[in-house]
């Protein structure tokens, strides 16, 4: 993992590192960081080369780490991003870059932790070789079984998983876009009938002209332009199920 860390206090941004450094180190991930006090340093390095996570104090002279994160969100959508500062006036710009954590000054260890750990969580998303999908709420991290999501739907950038147990979760809004969702989920039980939904194939409960009806009784539409093409699949699957 490439990892880099700006801020122009020297003090800190090496607590910083050995934190990051003892973080992946025990947790047995092989990581590359690397440090910068000087922001004009930082943006050069940004604009050439793509880090898997960015630690970026937000006030600092010159170049701040909100238009260091715009440089980074004009190369990548997939690089984390973490903002560290001493104000609380950022908050709105923060999330706007798709942000997955904004750590108030003095940075404590245990917070730094925890968004290392969210980060590593959204980096790994959801492995080709498991039936489980890491989710990142307010409340927490979820691990979900792919055979407990009757379906999930996109609302305001966040991701909504009805589940089974009638329970539903609301991902935070870095969490990530559906069409991310749908490329790690891959060839699986789910199957996207319509923008902005897909069903776990297992839960339906029968389907109609327009629609699918899941077992919990929520109706998802299917376009009429789009019926075939979706029947299809939802049969394809149904003969070769995930689990």
């Amino acid at each position: 993992m490439k990892c880099l860390i700006c801020d122009d206090d020297y003090t800190i941004s090496q607590q910083i590192v050995n934190t990051v450094e003892q973080y992946f180190k025990t947790a047995g991930i092989e990581a590359d960081v690397e440090q910068f006090n000087d922001s004009n340093l930082c943006m050069n390095a940004i604009s050439h080369t793509l880090y898997d996570l960015y630690i970026l104090d937000i006030v600092m002279p010159e170049i701040n780490g909100i238009e260091l994160a715009k440089t980074i969100r004009e190369r990548t959508k997939n690089g984390i991003i973490i903002f560290m500062t001493s104000s609380d006036s950022y908050h709105t710009e923060a999330f706007s870059l798709e942000a997955l954590q904004y750590i108030s000054k003095p940075v404590d260890t245990a917070s730094l932790k925890r968004a290392l750990e969210r980060a590593v969580i959204y980096i790994n998303g959801i492995s080709k070789h498991t039936s489980y999908i890491s989710v990142v709420t307010k409340s927490g991290v979820y691990d979900i079984s792919y055979n407990k999501i009757e379906y999930i739907e996109s609302h305001r950038h966040r991701l909504i998983f009805h589940m089974k147990s009638e329970e539903i979760l609301e991902s935070v809004t870095t969490f990530m876009t559906m069409n991310e969702l749908m490329s790690k989920l891959g060839d699986s039980c789910f199957l996207s009938p319509y923008k902005g939904y897909l069903i776990n194939v297992n839960f339906v409960d029968h389907i109609e002209k327009k629609c699918f009806v899941m077992t919990c009784g929520a109706i998802i539409p299917i376009p009429v332009r789009n019926f075939q093409t979706v029947y299809e699949e939802y049969m394809k699957k149904l003969q070769h199920p995930f689990f």
